[in-house]
């Protein structure tokens, strides 16, 4: 604990001195004030997002004193220097990663100390041992005094005895960096509003309200940005390597096929690695658009959403394409086909345009089911070849047959790549557990060998699979005495595998319900909810399954549970709760694993579902008899999206005030249902419970 509370205080305490000295250098404090004033309408635009308001009050103080530099904190210093101190660009990339080592400027210097920082908050206290502190500290020391701190306070630093008291600087530093993350987060996203209105004012100003305006307004599109984030942080450094570079050779090549497939088998990190494509082409401004088909989520799999987003988002990032999509609406009054919708919003826009090529990224074709899928995958490979070569399309699916029997697709199958895929999970793991790459290094010689002896076996565990290798580091992390472990206890200790280990966590979410509640629950009726369901399930469901009130102690406890016994099963946000993969959906279907004590029957689960959800429709029914209107929560917004129409149910008011008419809710479903059926019986509501 000693050395990541050292490094703490040498970048909290030092590192922000180095900031506001190089601020002293660049606006002389006597001039500051001017300064401010001056940009003052530039720092309006930061607040509240990048400057709160304490901070605003440090800048131009109520009391009319002059700002005192100081006074600011760490987070206000980087700001100023990158907005008011006539350095690079905000966004330019210089300030995003860590600087080479040969750069040593004052942009370069200021990057580093804000990236250590950010590593030492993210850092386990285990992770730093006597080495990786030495190193650091040199590194972080080079820095400082570059920025003009004193060698000797430095040394100072290192040297001084801690007291308790001082562990709070690894508190602070954990803050700043959580501050700073969810800022830019935020400003991320308002940046990216701003430049859609902006757009949307530019356009308004040549031609206001048109029909194919108004048209294009009305398509579905879909927004990743905050997906593409948290599936980035999943990305580890140094690994892909080698697939990053047969993507930019495709892409970069002319003559090569305009689609790539990549194919790989669950758990082998597709969707992080699609979405890491996503952010590194975005930053080269090369990205023309994305999609991400969950699998718990059905809109996403619909082709003419697809089609939809896929137009939306390219409008925005792909220049002229905007005016051409246009043209084609004003020719076209409305779309037939799957055919004709993809020529009039895809193919014909991108055949008269011409510039840079832009990829497009549809990540987890596999999701869907399997309607859906068939004809998404039956798009894709048909009709996306035949598009302009001012755009390249890369899929992301599993090793299934729909796209890979065609000629003019390139395909790159990971499991074919044995060799590369090891390397990496071998980087990941040497990065995650230390102690066992010291352990390596300690025991190559008397093997008469250089490869790593207990991350290999690791990785042979793993065949081929990220998952399991998050799983096993996970645990073994936990050991207190892994440097002590022998070869064989590693090994007996690490999961037998995939079966095993989401055995082990729902028995560990088994063992925090029963000590919330204080009896045994049925933890299957849960999991048959998640499985029925394509969308997030409420909260509330979890309470009524569970026999609790929905706003309790006991539930709020169980949310916290949750997320801390296996939060990389189940994910909990906004009131609802889902699967964080689809794996663990086939593992409880039985698909492909050899699950036993918690498998479910698909029949069991619709049903269940469909039982749940006729309740809350009682429990509505009767508020709208006594004359209450029903509050819009997360749990009646889904039960009307299961029955299909929650207009219907609002109109049924009337009918339900009329005593000589009773009727029950199994009465109402039943009408609508035959009502829908007459009408267009492809329209019915999914009251049986499958699956569409």
């Amino acid at each position: 604990m000693d050395y990541i509370t050292r490094l703490s205080k040498l970048l909290l305490d030092k590192g922000t001195k180095a900031l506001r000295v190089t601020l002293d250098d660049i606006h002389n404090p006597a001039k500051l004030p001017g300064i401010l004033n001056a940009k003052k309408i530039e720092l309006l635009k930061l607040k509240p997002l990048v400057i709160n308001d304490t901070q605003w009050d440090l800048l131009f103080p109520p009391t009319g004193n002059p700002p005192d530099s100081k006074t600011f904190d760490v987070t206000l210093l980087s700001v100023l220097l990158r907005n008011i101190c006539g350095l690079p660009h905000p966004k330019a990339s210089i300030w995003k990663n860590m600087p080479p080592d040969k750069d040593r400027t004052k942009v370069a210097n200021i990057t580093r100390v804000r990236v250590f920082r950010n590593q030492v908050a993210h850092a386990c206290p285990t992770e730093i041992d006597e080495a990786k502190f030495e190193n650091l500290w040199q590194k972080i020391s080079e820095s400082l005094v570059d920025l003009k701190i004193p060698k000797q306070e430095i040394d100072d630093s290192k040297t001084s005895p801690l007291t308790t008291e001082e562990e709070i600087y690894v508190q602070n530093l954990k803050k700043i960096a959580l501050q700073e993350e969810e800022s830019k987060n935020m400003l991320d996203d308002l940046i990216a509003k701003v430049k859609r209105i902006e757009q949307q004012l530019s356009h308004n100003e040549r031609k206001i309200d048109s029909v194919e305006e108004q048209r294009l307004r009305k398509f579905a599109k879909q927004e990743f940005r905050s997906l593409i984030r948290r599936k980035v942080q999943y990305f580890h450094p140094g690994t892909r390597d080698w697939l990053l570079k047969k993507v930019e050779s495709w892409f970069t090549a002319g003559d090569e096929s305009i689609l790539l497939l990549i194919t790989a088998g669950p758990g082998f990190g597709k969707s992080v690695f699609a979405a890491k494509l996503c952010d590194l082409f975005e930053e080269k401004n090369k990205l023309a658009a994305c999609h991400f088909c969950e699998f718990l989520n059905s809109n996403l799999g619909d082709p003419v959403m697809l089609l939809e987003s896929l137009a939306s988002q390219m409008c925005e990032n792909v220049p002229g394409y905007k005016e051409k999509l246009l043209d084609q609406l004003r020719r076209h009054n409305e779309t037939g086909n799957l055919n004709e919708t993809f020529q009039i919003y895809l193919q014909n826009p991108l055949d008269d345009l011409k510039g840079e090529t832009r990829l497009i990224v549809i990540d987890g074709l596999n999701e869907r089911a399997s309607d859906d899928k068939n004809k998404m995958a039956n798009l894709i490979a048909r009709k996306f070849p035949c598009l302009s070569k001012c755009v390249k399309i890369l899929v992301t699916s599993r090793p299934e047959r729909d796209l890979q029997t065609l000629n003019c697709i390139q395909i790159v199958r990971i499991e074919e790549y044995k060799e590369e895929n090891n390397s990496d999970l071998l980087q990941y793991l040497n990065d995650c557990l230390p102690s066992l790459a010291a352990k390596d290094e300690i025991d190559a010689p008397k093997h008469d060998h250089h490869h790593s002896i207990f991350l290999s076996a690791i990785v042979e565990k793993c065949e081929g699979s990220f998952q399991y290798a998050f799983h096993a580091q996970d645990e073994l992390g936990k050991r207190k005495d892994l440097d002590t472990m022998t070869f064989e206890e590693i090994l007996s200790f690490a999961p037998k595998g995939m079966d095993v280990v989401y055995e082990e966590y729902f028995d560990c979410l088994q063992a925090e319900l029963e000590a919330v509640t204080n009896e045994k629950p049925d933890l299957l009726k849960l999991l048959e909810l998640l499985v029925a369901s394509e969308t997030p399930i409420p909260l509330t469901f979890v309470a009524r399954v569970l026999n609790l009130v929905p706003d309790s102690v006991e539930m709020r406890n169980i949310i916290t549970q949750v997320n801390r016994a296996i939060s990389c099963l189940l994910y909990v946000w906004d009131d609802l709760v889902t699967f964080s993969h689809n794996s663990i959906y086939d593992w409880l279907l039985g698909k492909g694993y050899c699950n036993l004590k918690y498998t479910v029957k698909i029949s069991d689960s619709y049903n269940r579902l469909r039982q749940l959800c006729m309740q809350v429709v009682r429990e509505i029914e009767d508020e709208l008899r006594w004359g209450y209107e029903p509050n819009i929560t997360s749990e009646v917004k889904y039960v009307m999206d299961f029955i299909n129409d929650y207009e219907y149910l609002m109109a049924r008011k009337t009918k339900i005030d009329n005593p000589m008419q009773p009727q029950t809710s199994q009465s109402v479903l039943r009408q609508r249902e035959d009502v829908e059926t007459i009408k267009s019986p492809e329209k019915a509501p999914n009251l049986s419970g499958k699956r569409k």
